[in-house]
């Protein structure tokens, strides 16, 4: 089975960021596909550049990231990890 993840972030949800770390740490261990905005990815797995969440990435076993680019650029770039 595959299991893909949307985080769809939301800041003012979580009660501190070390709470929202901590369950989306546990939850990106768990999936294969993932499907997020570049700056939930640097908010969620405390990274600053593409090169590191690229190796987290391959760290969780992820086998796809796509990115989504928002209203601006409707489209999505992914890649096969």
């Amino acid at each position: 089975m595959t299991i893909s993840l949307d985080p769809t972030f939301r800041a003012d949800v979580w009660r501190d960021m070390d709470e929202a770390y901590m369950v989306y740490k546990e939850l990106f261990g768990m999936v294969d596909i993932v499907l997020s905005t570049n700056t939930e990815l640097k908010t969620l797995l405390r990274l600053d550049d593409i090169r590191s969440i690229l190796s987290c990435c391959k760290d969780y076993g992820w086998k796809v990231l796509g990115i989504k680019m928002g209203l601006k650029a409707p489209c999505s770039a992914s890649m096969t990890i």
